[in-house]
């Protein structure tokens, strides 16, 4: 038997902003799976209701290969070529099936890696950069910052929950 190490993704957002909670489950293992909830409100729930993620069951190749392959130069029509899937395809019913773009999706993913690397490692911000494909560290901290609202270096010295 194969322990897993589960990675739990949270997304909850107000179409304003986005809110990425992220807990890491404590068993033993090489082998990752990702699992995504989002939350989004709805008229009737302000706080927000669960969505039918069912639709990455469907998209669990392009999923698949988006997790190996992702750095910061993965784009989605490389995506779609490495797949024989057309460009407009693979994006229309990545959206349909998921709720959610190929490119936010993937942005989303870069930065649980990322977040990642700054809570578990000494990795210094250019190598991690690195690892992630960015070109140099000031574009990470940009793309980080974005996300995170502070630098990778303040995110870092954070104390982590």
């Amino acid at each position: 038997m194969v322990n897993k190490k589960f990675v739990v993704l949270e997304i909850k957002t107000n179409d304003a902003e986005l809110e990425i909670l992220e807990q890491e489950l404590p068993t033993a293992g090489t082998e990752w799976e990702l699992h995504v909830r989002i939350h989004t409100p709805t008229a009737g729930n302000q706080a927000g209701a669960a969505v039918n993620f069912s639709g990455f069951e469907r998209q669990r190749r392009v999923v698949a290969y988006v997790e190996q392959n992702l750095t910061a130069a993965l784009r989605v029509d490389q995506v779609a070529e490495a797949l024989g899937i057309s460009y407009f395809s693979l994006s229309r019913d990545f959206k349909r099936d998921t709720g959610m773009g190929m490119k936010k999706y993937m942005e989303l993913l870069l930065m649980s890696r990322a977040r990642h690397y700054l809570a578990a490692t000494d990795l210094r911000i250019g190598e991690i950069a690195e690892r992630l494909g960015f070109s140099d560290g000031f574009y990470f901290t940009k793309f980080f910052s974005r996300y995170e609202k502070v630098s990778p270096r303040e995110y870092r010295r954070r104390p982590q929950l």
